[in-house]
């Protein structure tokens, strides 16, 4: 992967992405936890090129608006933790400290083994 385009998508991810977490209980009773990288923007073409860049990690989502003054948006999701972990791996070494803080915050952090 180029590091120009690695930084350019850090960029996206910078500005219009987020970390969270998501959880369910399951049929056992455990709750179980995964980690999601999401990206929203009504440009469907950076989405397009964003996903590119990751070597087609994740997946995108049309979301069609029902309201006339707003815009249809293209979601860009990832929630397998390894490919998660890669992606926060790649992205940072330019990721402000809020981001890299929620990083951490949910177990994933690059400069620890295995980012575990």
């Amino acid at each position: 992967m180029d590091e120009n385009w690695i930084a350019w998508a850090a960029g996206i991810f910078e500005g219009e992405g987020s970390i969270y977490q998501v959880g369910r209980e399951q049929s056992n009773g455990k709750y179980n936890t995964q980690i999601v990288l999401q990206v929203k923007m009504t440009d469907q073409d950076v989405v397009h090129k964003f996903q590119e860049v990751l070597d087609r990690r994740g997946n995108i989502y049309f979301e069609n608006r029902t309201k006339p003054r707003y815009k249809d948006q293209w979601t860009w999701r990832c929630a397998r933790r390894a490919q998660c972990v890669e992606i926060i791996t790649l992205f940072w070494p330019y990721l402000g400290k809020r981001r890299k803080s929620k990083a951490i915050e949910l177990g994933v952090d690059p400069l620890t083994i295995g980012g575990q």
